[in-house]
């Protein structure tokens, strides 16, 4: 019988024994858990708080201190299509963070002069965590025909670590400083300060580093014969 995952309205031509083979293999040859069809918690957990001091520090002058917290981790189900199933390990966890500090000084120097300085800092990450650090891997189960393209397809079964999921990190760092003067002359309102800003950014994208294989069928798999293997790495 053919299998679906889950509510998945796609039937895929491979059937449940030949999904607990692979899973047989997995255990036993090649030593890890590559999960199975059932679909995992697609629930997003989130955390947020802040908190914010204010300090009046005499008649002319007062300041504010803010810090905010958030962070939030998504999980994502891939692989699967019209032609294709994947187990649950193959699936991955996107976790944002963010942190931000801001700190303000407002002061009245006289009757007509006063002052607006502010400092912040800005600390954000999203990494794409996958559940197991493994190969993508793809066994083939014969052929259809895409009733999109009106092409053969292969009918494959993906399980390991997605290709994209080897390496996915992207952090910045954001500094931030603010000043503005005001004086009053008359009816006259003259105004300077300046505005910086600094950034860091490392985005670090790693398709297939941890490698591709493709084995046409289990027995190919078990024997550990791919008829297509990929391996990216940085250059240099």
């Amino acid at each position: 019988e053919a299998c679906n995952l889950s509510a998945d309205t796609n039937i895929v031509n491979i059937t449940q024994a030949q999904i607990d083979e692979v899973i047989d293999i997995s255990k036993t040859t090649w030593g890890f858990d590559p999960g199975s069809l059932t679909l995992p918690s697609l629930n997003t957990n989130t955390e947020e708080y802040a908190v914010k001091l204010d300090w009046n520090i005499n008649d002319n002058h007062r300041a504010d201190f803010r810090y905010s917290h958030s962070e939030q981790s998504t999980p994502f189900v891939v692989g699967n299509s019209i032609s294709s199933l994947s187990l649950s390990q193959y699936n991955y966890v996107r976790d944002f963070n963010l942190d931000s500090y801001t700190m303000q000084l407002f002061s009245d120097w006289s009757d007509n002069f006063s002052t607006e300085a502010k400092v912040s800092y800005r600390d954000y990450s999203a990494v794409r965590n996958a559940l197991n650090d493994l190969p993508a891997i793809s066994i083939q189960f014969g052929t259809i025909i895409d009733p999109v393209s009106n092409r053969s397809v292969a009918v494959s079964l993906n399980l390991g670590t997605e290709e994209n999921t080897h390496t996915n990190i992207i952090e910045t760092q954001t500094w931030n400083a603010f000043f503005a003067g005001t004086y009053f002359a008359g009816n006259h309102a003259i105004k300077f300060g300046f505005d910086y800003e600094d950034n860091s950014v490392y985005n670090l994208f790693g398709r297939r580093t941890n490698g591709v294989y493709r084995f046409a069928n289990t027995a190919a798999y078990q024997a550990g014969t791919p008829n297509r293997y990929q391996y990216f790495r940085p250059a240099g």
